[in-house]
């Protein structure tokens, strides 16, 4: 939870030509206005990485 995070426009992915998936999610950040977290993912693999800072951001979870 982050004050002033919202939904915009949400979740989707769209498949890219390699197989690949491009997974984003568009919110309001507060005073930064509309935003994109964009995440690749690889269904032959299972891997999911973060592409940009938003993602990044979004994917960190803390120590045990």
């Amino acid at each position: 939870a982050s004050p002033g995070l919202r939904p915009a426009g949400g979740w989707s992915a769209k498949r890219q030509g390699n197989g690949t998936f491009a997974v984003t999610y568009d919110f309001i950040d507060g005073q930064d206005g509309e935003q994109q977290a964009l995440w690749a993912y690889n269904p032959a693999s299972g891997s999911v990485k973060y592409v940009n800072k938003r993602a990044k951001l979004m994917s960190w979870t803390p120590a045990d």
